[in-house]
């Protein structure tokens, strides 16, 4: 059984905490997975990505964007390639064969 005392201590919600506590609490990392499923998006989906980009997040909070190309037959994914080298948070995801957004998501 491990027991510590600590002698700074916070009040969040009528509950008291030590410090150590709440800098655990804050080292934990919490990121946010946006899923784009893309079937010919090829003219629209630079767009996307650019607006998904100029999101700012709170409390640190990291994005991570999965586009999901699903078989499409014009050039998504060669567009969405030239965009992923922009932002490394973002990685693609191709089907081969169409599976429909219920599978890409």
């Amino acid at each position: 059984m491990l027991f510590l005392c600590f002698k700074q201590s916070f009040t969040f919600f009528g509950y008291t905490y030590s410090k150590l506590f709440k800098e655990v609490l804050y080292s934990f990392k919490m990121k946010l997975s946006i899923i784009i499923p893309a079937y010919n998006e090829e003219r629209t989906i630079h767009l996307i990505l650019q607006k998904i980009n100029r999101i700012k997040l709170i409390n640190a909070i990291e994005k991570e964007v999965i586009i999901v190309n699903d078989c499409s037959t014009d050039k998504t994914a060669e567009t969405t390639k030239k965009i992923l080298s922009e932002y490394p948070y973002m990685r693609l995801v191709e089907h081969e064969v169409n599976k429909g957004k219920g599978a890409a998501i």
